[in-house]
């Protein structure tokens, strides 16, 4: 099926509305499959607007037209569409009545005018407005359908979502289900580069790669006669990325770097406190839009001056005069203060020069940001700048992502992510496992040792680790270097996952040791089938499963 997008609205020929209309709808028609040629924008003029309809239809299957739905005059959309396919309008008693309970819950008398809105196309499914007076419609006439709907994104997406989405899979015949994967750290082309010669063999499903400032979105489209089949393609495809592109990844469908820390922070119990400068409280500002954000947010401080970074956050004069407000020792105070001086558990800053002119002899684009927590610390040195003019707001976006980053970063750790993504890939294990492993064993700490004298990261034994290094023929090996530790630790860990068969079980294991899962799996007061366990009678053992368990799917869901 072939679709093309009419937008109707001087507003937009004008610029005073910015049309996101016709990117929304570029995205959706695209996920179900709708081949989209053409994209139109048409002021209020009524012989323009027809002659775009009858184009429109003349090359394409599918019209979809927002705007000119109102009650005034010039809403004109209807009757364009429906003179266009040969049909009059006709009285909609349903819409009226929706209409009329619509003004009736906002208080509002509704007007005369407002009528005209109830007069749809003859034969046209009808679109509830459940936001808004005027309802949408779908009209069709010798093989060609057109879609109207309301201009105001805050129907027409919701509107699309619900009700006409579910009409065009009737008329594709398929299911089409999405998933998208949040990238952080690497542009579009790098991305595409490194997934090019696996999104070329891949029909089904499709990946279509979106730039945002600062943030790259994939997003996974499968089409199949039913959703379960559809998830089925689905799965492998995300998983086959987050293999590529593992270290880039922050979310599959999290929506935002904002929304990704909150569900990081309110899994773990944590409370974060910014420090900003150069962003003026943007990082702040973007946590509190997600709903939930009262329990990570503490408090966020914005010091512009000198005086105030020494005031409220207690850095150092000393500190402030020998690098200056804009430096990665400042940043580093300024995380540290407001961290201990809120109580929370993490604390991040930003710092920096936005623009548009140079300070403190330090270029435009220039940011350092920090974060600090008890069990993680980092600074960031960040040039932002591509030296293209007023870039002050691109700077401040992309250090406000940079900060929103670090904090999630905090929150769920990934250290030593090179050396996981490469003997993860090697062994075939997920690289979430390993991590949610590495979380639970040592808590990112390679000079961990326990009282049975497990060793290092993942909190290998010695007798463990010589008998995996036989496995895998290493002869030469110190157990607490992080390459040797994590190496082994995969070997292991997928040697447990082939013998028992499930994750779940394997993890059991690997706390509780091998003999003894298999002895609670013959035991039919832990296990009812032999495969899989139903109790752990250790303590130590089913609270260990609980937690890695919970980090597993956090980190699948995160990266």
């Amino acid at each position: 099926m072939t679709g093309e997008i009419l937008c109707v609205g001087t507003e937009l020929l004008l610029g005073d509305i910015i049309n996101t209309n016709a990117a929304f709808l570029a995205r959706e028609l695209a996920a179900l499959g709708i081949s989209v040629y053409h994209q139109t924008v048409v002021g209020d003029n009524g012989n323009r607007l027809c002659e775009a309809v009858k184009l429109a239809l003349s090359r394409s299957d599918l019209l979809v037209m927002t705007g000119g739905l109102g009650p005034t005059y010039d809403d004109i959309t209807k009757e364009t569409a429906a003179a266009a396919l040969g049909k009059r309008l006709v009285w909609n008693q349903q819409a009226y009545d929706r209409m009329e309970a619509y003004f009736a819950r906002t208080g509002r008398v509704m007007s005369e005018n407002n009528r005209k809105q109830a007069m749809m196309p003859e034969g046209a499914l009808v679109f509830q407005n459940e936001n808004g007076t005027a309802p949408g419609a779908a009209v069709e006439s010798d093989g060609k359908v057109i879609v109207l709907l309301p201009g105001p994104p805050s129907e027409m997406e919701p509107m699309f979502c619900d009700q006409v989405r579910p009409y065009l899979e009737g008329k594709t015949g398929q299911i089409f289900l999405s998933q998208t994967v949040h990238l952080f750290g690497i542009g579009e082309s790098a991305a595409e580069e490194i997934l090019r010669s696996w999104m070329e063999a891949s029909k089904n499903p499709t990946v279509a790669p979106y730039a945002k400032t600062g943030e790259v979105l994939l997003r996974v489209t499968a089409a199949a006669p039913d959703r379960k089949q559809a998830r089925k393609l689905l799965e492998p495809a995300v998983q086959e990325i987050q293999k590529r592109l593992g270290a880039y990844v922050y979310g599959v469908d999290v929506g935002t770097l904002q929304n990704a820390v909150v569900l990081a922070m309110k899994h773990r119990g944590l409370t974060v406190s910014t420090a900003e400068s150069c962003t003026g409280g943007g990082v702040a500002k973007r946590i509190t839009e997600v709903s939930g954000a009262s329990a990570v947010l503490r408090a966020g401080i914005c010091t512009y001056t000198n005086e105030m970074k020494t005031a409220l956050l207690g850095v150092k004069e000393k500190t402030l005069k020998s690098y200056g407000a804009v430096s990665a020792q400042t940043a580093l105070e300024m995380a540290r203060g407001v961290k201990a001086r809120t109580g929370s558990d993490i604390g991040v800053s930003v710092t920096g020069v936005a623009g548009p002119q140079p300070s403190e002899e330090k270029p435009v684009g220039l940011v350092f940001v920090s974060v600090s927590s008890p069990w993680h610390e980092q600074t960031m040195q960040l040039h932002l700048a591509r030296g293209s003019g007023n870039e002050r707001e691109r700077v401040r976006c992309l250090a406000e992502n940079h900060a929103l980053y670090a904090v999630l970063q905090a929150a769920y750790p990934v250290k030593y992510g090179s050396i996981v993504d490469k003997y993860s890939s090697e062994f075939d294990i997920d690289r979430s496992l390993v991590l949610s492993i590495m979380k639970n064993e040592s808590g990112f700490s390679e000079t961990a040792v326990s009282y049975k004298n497990a060793v290092g990261l993942m909190q290998i034994t010695p007798d463990t680790a010589a008998w995996i290094a036989e496995k895998i023929n290493v002869s030469d090996y110190c157990l607490a270097d992080p390459e040797v530790n994590i190496r082994f630790s995969c070997w292991y860990l997928r040697y447990l996952c082939c013998n028992f068969g499930s994750v779940e079980t394997a993890v059991a294991a690997y706390n509780a040791g091998e003999g003894n899962v298999k002895k609670w799996l013959e035991d039919a007061r832990y296990s009812a089938d032999g495969k899989e366990l139903s109790a752990i009678p250790f303590g130590e053992t089913e609270k260990y499963v609980v937690n890695v368990m919970s980090a597993y799917n956090i980190y699948n869901k995160l990266y």
